[in-house]
């Protein structure tokens, strides 16, 4: 919209600035609105991934990755497990925020397993 079309419709200063109070919202009410969103869209991602469990495509379109400057919070593990053989790839602390997407890359079938080790 042009300046010459906002001031016909709005007018002057004055009646901008009466106007934005009503529109306005605070930004504890703003943070609180996206705090309810991200939670929402947790949920139904977390939801997806079992939906999806076997569709690797599909979970990919319901992963969330927060962004920062060096991808703190995300571990990727690779390896190599024969055939017949068990393998513990990580140890890590139990945290109830964590969640795990394990991807088998090779042609034969493979099971994982969580544990939880008593103390």
């Amino acid at each position: 919209m042009t300046q010459r079309l906002f001031r016909q419709r709005y007018g002057n200063n004055e009646v901008i600035k009466k106007a934005l109070p009503l529109y306005a919202i605070s930004d504890e009410d703003r943070i609180a609105v996206l705090h309810t969103c991200y939670a929402r869209m947790a949920t139904l991602n977390a939801a997806a991934q079992l939906v999806y469990a076997n569709d690797y495509a599909k979970q990919k379109q319901f992963v969330y990755m927060p962004g920062s400057e060096n991808g703190s919070g995300i571990q990727t593990f690779e390896g190599s497990v024969a055939a017949g053989h068990t393998a513990t790839i990580a140890e890590i602390d139990y945290d109830e925020d964590n969640v795990f997407t394990f991807t088998n890359t090779g042609s034969v079938a493979l099971s994982f397993c969580c544990r939880h080790r008593g103390t």
